[in-house]
């Protein structure tokens, strides 16, 4: 614990943007006791993903990884002979899935 809490933020952070360290300086600097600002640190980091460019489009890792990895589990349980009689529409299918939740209304 001494380790993690006396390496300086800014090693910490050295590739990240500037919000991820005044992020964990305001995090350290907080009490037990004291009630964190929310809407100060997500308009924080909402800024900084609008000016990342960042579209909200829905798709998150967590949701492209398990995709992904659900579609390569159902391909090895599959036959050989199952997966050559599949159309090649099946497969473009989840790529027009992320064209039209990219076009999605960002809040």
């Amino acid at each position: 614990m001494d380790k993690k809490m006396s390496t300086p933020v800014e090693i910490l952070c050295k590739n990240s943007p500037p919000e991820c360290a005044t992020y964990l300086n305001y995090c350290r600097a907080l009490r037990f006791e004291d009630r964190p600002d929310y809407a100060y640190l997500k308009r924080m980091f909402k800024d900084l993903f609008f000016r990342e460019n960042y579209q909200y489009d829905f798709i998150f890792d967590w949701t492209v990884l398990n995709f992904t990895g659900n579609a390569r589990q159902a391909t090895t349980n599959a036959a050989p002979a199952a997966a050559e009689e599949r159309p090649a529409e099946a497969e473009a299918a989840p790529v027009e899935e992320e064209k039209k939740s990219s076009n999605a209304v960002t809040p």
